[in-house]
């Protein structure tokens, strides 16, 4: 399997064809490594397990090979060496990896640098500057039709039919793909038009195959017989491939809201693009290219669906499993996400533990508090109490007393935390009070200066 590899395009293709994981594991290890994968887990922030599951992986596909020898040195585990397959080709990492091989550099094995045949450093110093942006260069972009779409107000295109809706997007250019829909039973049960007994993605899956791989020109062929799909069933959801722009997902549930405040904060963006209302939050088009797609790489709640990746996202105008459907928000043009956002050195990010990070780049886990909230701010229960503290102390350093940060709790409190689940979970009044009085015991900014 590993013999078919013959170029750096080749080697690329197969190793997309893994789970992220084991793509990001073979980025991060050296042509020839002797770490153990405690060691390999330690460095990349995650568990042995996802390691050993990785390394089985890229072995089976033979990407790699692992000699285990003789222990001689007293090592509970079995000594062994990882050899990497083809490191005969010149491979560019792409730059969203490019945070393994820092990680990899602080940790690597002195043995490899007397063994070492081609070094994955000289790549690095080619291709890493300081505060790279996490997207691929030179990624041409694709001609878009906007005009067809901005013509339209968001309330006119909301209120065609799905097949005037996909006839539409395909003028415009959109990669438009026939997708399941669910099915709401008279009893209140929910399934899906695959017929699946248990689908786990009950409206979210293209209801035609070979999509992965779909471009522009391999497009113009599907695209009469994905239009009669949609004459046929007209209760079809309408799916996206990216292509020529990203896609932002701003989930409410996850805290979404507040990464993006955060990072509005840092710099203004996005606040006038294409934007579609979806079950649990935002959908915002960018016309930022060359972006893969990752879970909660710019902060927790905020997910990318770019243009190098095989998935897809749910239009407006299809229904979700929960009854409610996608619609657009505002019609607009596409604006680009702020190079501020995307940077690992981004001021916003660069405290963030390692140990959390996301499939292409450091996320963004813990709470950092906007300055100003606006409606559509949801404090998530899971991190209620952190945020309120923080809250809490930031009044303090403005030299709030502690009736005036309890005060303040109170309104946040009864505004913008989610609704707990558990009744025995609710913020209480007491608590409140608890997380005010701990705040007032700390000087204010200006005590501060004084001392």
């Amino acid at each position: 399997m590993a013999n078919e590899i013959r170029t750096a395009e080749d080697l690329q293709a197969k190793l997309a064809e893994l789970s992220p994981a084991a793509e990001g594991l073979y980025y991060f290890l050296p042509d020839e490594c002797w770490m153990t994968e405690k060691t390999m887990a330690e460095a990349l922030g995650t568990h042995t397990r996802a390691i050993s599951k990785a390394k089985a992986e890229l072995e089976e596909t033979g990407l790699i090979k692992i000699h285990r020898e003789k222990n001689n040195h007293k090592r509970i585990s079995q000594i062994h060496r990882i050899l990497k397959v083809n490191t005969g080709i010149l491979l560019l990492i792409p730059q969203e990896y490019l945070w393994l091989l820092r990680a990899r550099e602080r940790v690597i094995s002195p043995k490899y640098y007397t063994n070492r045949s081609i070094g994955f450093p000289e790549l690095r110093n080619q291709n890493e500057s300081e505060n790279q942006p996490l997207i691929e260069p030179d990624i041409p972009k694709v001609s878009l039709n906007w005009e067809l779409l901005t013509i339209y107000s968001a309330a006119e295109v909301n209120g065609m039919s799905r097949l005037e809706q996909a006839e539409l997007y395909m003028e415009v250019g959109f990669l438009v793909l026939p997708t399941h829909y669910p099915r709401f039973g008279q009893n209140g049960g929910v399934s899906c038009s695959c017929k699946s007994e248990v689908c786990p993605k009950i409206g979210k899956h293209p209801a035609v195959k070979s999509y992965r791989d779909l471009t522009p020109e391999t497009y113009a062929k599907h695209r009469s017989r994905y239009l009669r799909r949609f004459k046929q069933d007209k209760d079809l959801n309408i799916g996206f491939k990216p292509f020529g722009y990203s896609v932002l997902d701003v989930d409410y549930r996850h805290g979404g809201a507040l990464t993006l405040g955060l990072l509005r904060e840092e710099a203004q963006g996005l606040d006038e693009t294409l934007t579609a209302v979806t079950a649990n939050g935002l959908h915002l088009y960018t016309s930022t290219v060359g972006l893969r797609q990752s879970v909660e790489m710019l902060g927790a709640g905020l997910d990318v669906r770019g243009d190098k990746t095989t998935g897809f996202i749910v239009a407006p105008c299809s229904t979700h499993s929960s009854g409610k459907q996608y619609r657009w928000e505002s019609i607009a043009d596409l604006q680009a996400i702020p190079d501020e956002w995307l940077y690992e050195g981004n001021p916003a990010v660069k405290n963030v533990p390692p140990r959390k990070r996301g499939k292409t780049g450091r996320s963004l886990k813990h709470i950092l508090i906007p300055s100003n909230f606006y409606q559509g701010y949801v404090i998530p229960e899971h991190r209620r109490n952190d945020t309120l503290f923080k809250l809490a102390c930031r009044e303090r350093g403005r030299g709030a007393s502690e009736e005036q940060i309890y005060e303040e709790l109170v309104t946040l409190r009864d505004t913008f935390c989610e609704e707990s689940t558990d009744p025995n979970n609710a913020v209480t009044d007491d608590e409140l009070r608890r997380i005010a009085k701990s705040a007032a015991s700390y000087p204010t900014n200006v005590e501060k200066l004084a001392a």
